[in-house]
């Protein structure tokens, strides 16, 4: 069994990266890279964990847009975590909300 050994982030990446394209079980490539499975692992959970985060939506406060002095028509107005502000007429379900939201994670806007 290989001895684990401390490996910065963009080395643990590295790893996945090249596990992923080998096309091997996580015990054939761990042997062949001379890692544990168990480093192996933790840095496929560590990754993966990562992309959750960055692709996750963030609950945002929204705001009556008379409270925000905005217009006083009685819409709503959704900030996003990026800055982008998304003004509503009136108050959308949150269902609607937070697929507004996704779409912008989705394409890249937030």
């Amino acid at each position: 069994m290989a001895k684990s050994k401390q490996r910065s982030a963009s080395e643990g990446a590295a790893l996945v990266a090249a596990f992923k394209k080998s096309g091997q079980t996580r015990r054939q490539f761990a042997e062949a890279k001379g890692v544990t499975v168990c480093s192996l692992q933790y840095w496929l959970s560590k990754t993966k964990q990562q992309a959750v985060e960055k692709s996750a939506v963030r609950f945002v406060e929204v705001v009556s847009k008379e409270a925000n002095n905005q217009t006083g028509n009685g819409g709503v107005v959704m900030e996003l975590a990026s800055g982008i502000r998304i003004c509503f007429d009136g108050l959308p379900s949150p269902s609607y909300l937070s697929s507004v939201a996704a779409a912008f994670v989705r394409t890249g806007g937030c």
